[in-house]
């Protein structure tokens, strides 16, 4: 079913809730981002449960972005290709979330 321009009702709700939904995930792809980068560069404990999972999952989500650019320093290339996958991730969720409320 979709959803066109100037739908009403139940439609115009669910694509609203939809954008909110896109808004909350890029936020919270962004922050594991950002919590990944500073970890890796302030040397957090590795064997720490919660810093073991904030890098496993930032890891996870840049994948495709790992070695676009690899300096010297290796904590260098992980802040700015991770620092790329976020600016990439927020981009994308903003222009999702402003597709969606064309169509409420």
């Amino acid at each position: 079913m979709a959803v066109r321009s100037g739908a009403s009702g139940l439609g115009r709700r669910a694509v609203r809730l939809l954008s909110r939904l896109v808004v909350g995930a890029t936020a919270v792809v962004v922050v594991v981002l950002a919590v990944g980068i500073a970890f890796k560069d302030l040397n957090a404990n590795a064997a720490n449960t919660i810093v073991r999972a904030f890098e496993r999952f930032a890891g996870d989500l840049a994948g495709p972005f790992n070695q676009m650019f690899r300096p010297r320093n290796p904590k260098v290339g992980l802040s700015v290709n991770w620092g790329i996958a976020a600016a990439v991730y927020l981009g994308a969720g903003r222009i999702a979330y402003l597709v969606l409320n064309r169509l409420a």
